[in-house]
């Protein structure tokens, strides 16, 4: 007896099941991605100084921006990366654009993507250690320029690597966001004029509507020679003022004018004064154009009668002061008035 050979006739069956192969695999390739590259997750835990904690994404707009004050407070920003690629070594910090390309990170003709250093040109980074979560505190003025005078947003890059030329694609290995920065300040005052004096002199200004703090007055004594300021003075008083020469005493908001105190001046000597306004943030616009001011011999009116002839006992509070008319001894005057009185009195009751 022959054996039975099983035959399989697969010519059809491949026809059947090819339409079905075909859309599989169409299907495969057109088909979204996984969502293998899931981003480093950033959370604000902290901003010291603040009494409402933003959070990430109101950190990069300008309700919210970082001040002036609190970058003279070097506030400090407590972040929470998690999510992190643990089989990276560090967490390192680039601003710019296009970090994520490790050609524009090593490219050093070019600005685009840029470390953001530390004193002592060393790279804002932490170790990452085969954590996938950390928590660190990042003081403002290594995120914003402190001290510009300018606004804007920074781009923040946090990258999970083991060196710049490190690809940044997959999962836990990148985040970007922004920090808004307002270190721009008022307007300087207008209308600002400044009087000569023997013991102060009075300045005032027009105030500015900008959400104003207050206001600070600069003094450089002998800053001025003949109602002109010295190179001292201006240089003292220029773009970046000289802290030192500004006053203790701040005019509050609301104020137009101020009595500044001619120290260290003799008669006939001069000093330079500015003014600037301070907003609510912190932040300190323009000096004013400088003024000239001049300690002088002022006399009063009062001062002119008393030591003139005629003067008044009662009104100068002087014994040597007496009514005095020329060629009439102040008695003299004085027993004509009695001798007056007397009269006018005798002629009262005989009116009666």
């Amino acid at each position: 007896m022959n054996p039975r050979v099983w035959t399989l006739h697969t010519d059809g069956a491949m026809r059947r099941l090819a339409p079905l192969a075909l859309g599989l695999g169409l299907a495969a390739l057109l088909a979204p991605a996984t969502a293998s590259a899931q981003e480093i997750m950033v959370t604000i835990q902290d901003f010291e100084g603040r009494s409402t904690t933003p959070s990430l994404m109101q950190l990069g707009q300008n309700p919210t921006a970082i001040t002036a004050d609190e970058c003279d407070a070097n506030a400090q920003i407590t972040f929470r990366f998690a999510m992190i690629d643990t089989m990276r070594t560090n967490l390192q910090f680039w601003e710019g654009t296009n970090c994520d390309d490790p050609t524009v990170r090593v490219d050093e003709t070019t600005t685009t993507c840029q470390p953001i250093l530390l004193e002592g040109d060393t790279q804002l980074e932490f170790a990452i250690e085969g954590r996938a979560m950390i928590d660190r505190m990042i003081p403002v003025s290594d995120l914003v320029p402190c001290g510009s005078g300018t606004s804007g947003t920074e781009n923040i890059w946090v990258l999970a690597v083991e060196n710049r030329n490190s690809e940044v694609t997959g999962a836990g290995q990148q985040v970007q966001f922004d920090v808004a920065y307002d270190f721009q300040g008022p307007s300087p005052p207008t209308d600002f004029s400044a009087r000569d004096g023997e013991d102060s002199a009075e300045i005032t200004w027009m105030g500015s509507s900008e959400g104003i703090r207050e206001y600070e007055v600069f003094y450089v004594p002998n800053g001025c020679v003949d109602g002109s300021p010295t190179a001292e003075a201006q240089m003292l008083l220029g773009e970046m003022p000289d802290l030192s020469y500004r006053l203790s005493d701040m005019p509050g908001s609301g104020s137009t004018s101020a009595d500044v105190r001619l120290t260290g001046l003799a008669l006939g000597e001069e000093a330079a004064v500015a003014v600037r306004a301070v907003d609510t943030s912190g932040n300190a616009g323009a000096l004013t154009e400088i003024e000239c001011v001049m300690k002088i011999d002022v006399t009063s009116w009062l001062e002119a009668y008393c030591n003139g002839s005629g003067a008044s006992a009662d009104a100068c509070g002087g014994e040597s002061c007496r009514v005095a008319t020329p060629g009439r001894s102040s008695s003299g005057v004085a027993g004509w008035l009695l001798a007056a009185a007397a009269a006018l009195v005798w002629t009262r009751r005989r009116m009666r």
